[in-house]
């Protein structure tokens, strides 16, 4: 992979160019010179039917109740004026942003990406988001000719560069599904790319086209474009992915959406802090009141108190029950004696305490033997 220093002038002009392509490109702009090549009554239709005046697109029966005219006559107007607009002689100058705009996520995303990401991607480089979606979806939905509008029943709705084979795509995704059910359990982005850099297929098979070649920086954006178009996989509001028959990926009960933070924030965390970012993460959902997350907490084993209203997950190797029976077990599973820093560092790895507390209980002459600056268990 070559560095910065090394690449091409030629290269660096098409990125520069790219880059003020996404810096200037406006949808609204766009849209709007394209209809004031049509009749009012058709960019009227146009405006009705994709909700450019900030309300929700039209039906076809609705806009003709609207405008007096037949459903059938409605989208006719609507097919005969985007033809008007293609058949424009300055319509492909107007457009050659938005194309070579979509050209450039195509090409950053691997070669497949879903339209709805597209639309999304777009939105977030342009400064006027307001109704920003209704004109990148009529872009969209109709002036894209430079890749293939891709549609297979695995799939969502994605755009393609020609080039790109879906059997390599489904090759990388086939080796994903492998990994997810070695694993068993849902990864974070992270993970999962590094996994999948770590697979015999990677090392021994994985070959990028051609026209992605000098794109291997951008792995991670191809596998995770790949993921998003399949519906073989699912993600959470935290970026973490997994299969999307797994309950966990789309949590119906509050302890699974509780392990779902929790295994995102791969911390300990107060009962009030999760019930908190449940309600940021699943905002359409009805609150969740944080003494039901704190019932959950409690009886769920795949949680752990560990000092303080906080909890961690089980998995992470934390320990219920009092300091005492965190130092019990400690020592019980040691081969040796330990020092007291040496307990202290192995309990606060465990539950959230203060190191005068382990002190505290170390204190107990029933269950812990001092001698030569160690402490054992006594054993009865």
């Amino acid at each position: 992979m070559r560095d910065n220093q090394e690449q091409p002038i030629l290269d660096k002009i098409i990125d520069i160019s790219q880059v003020k392509e996404k810096e200037n490109f406006s949808p609204e702009q766009v849209a709007n010179t394209l209809l004031s090549f049509l009749s009012k009554r058709e960019a009227e239709i146009i405006k009705m039917r994709y909700g450019f005046t900030n309300e929700k697109p039209k039906t076809l029966d609705a806009i003709g109740k609207k405008m007096n005219l037949t459903r059938e006559r409605v989208r006719q107007i609507e097919k005969q004026a985007l033809k008007n607009i293609i058949k424009n002689k300055d319509s492909a100058k107007n457009l050659i942003s938005f194309k070579k705009l979509v050209e450039s996520l195509v090409n950053e995303f691997g070669g497949l990406i879903s339209e709805e990401k597209v639309s999304n991607e777009i939105i977030s480089l342009i400064e006027n988001k307001e109704n920003a979606h209704a004109f990148v979806k009529f872009l969209l939905n109709n002036f894209v000719d430079n890749v293939d509008k891709f549609k297979q029943s695995n799939f969502k709705p994605s755009l393609r560069f020609y080039d790109l084979s879906i059997d390599q795509v489904d090759k990388v995704l086939n080796e994903i599904e492998k990994i997810f059910e070695k694993e068993n359990k849902i990864l974070q982005e992270l993970e999962l790319v590094k996994a999948f850099k770590k697979s015999n297929y990677y090392k021994n098979d994985f070959n990028l086209p051609t026209f992605l070649s000098e794109k291997e920086n951008n792995l991670d954006k191809f596998i995770l474009s790949y993921l998003d178009v399949s519906h073989k996989f699912a993600n959470t509001p935290f970026n973490q992915w997994g299969l999307a028959g797994w309950s966990v990926i789309n949590p119906r009960r509050i302890n699974d959406k509780i392990y779902l933070v929790m295994h995102s924030c791969k911390k300990s965390l107060h009962f009030s802090e999760i019930a908190e970012l449940i309600n940021n993460a699943w905002k359409d959902a009805r609150d969740i009141k944080t003494a039901t997350v704190h019932n959950e907490l409690i009886s769920d084993p795949r949680f752990v108190l560990v000092g303080r209203g906080k909890y961690g997950l089980k998995e992470w190797g934390l320990e219920s029950g009092n300091v005492s029976d965190t130092i019990f077990s400690i020592l019980k599973k040691s081969a040796l004696p330990l020092t007291e820093q040496e307990i202290i560092k192995k309990v606060i790895s465990k539950k959230i305490v203060k190191p005068a507390t382990i002190k505290l209980a170390l204190k107990n002459k029933e269950k812990f033997n001092f001698q030569n600056g160690k402490y054992s268990l006594i054993l009865k």
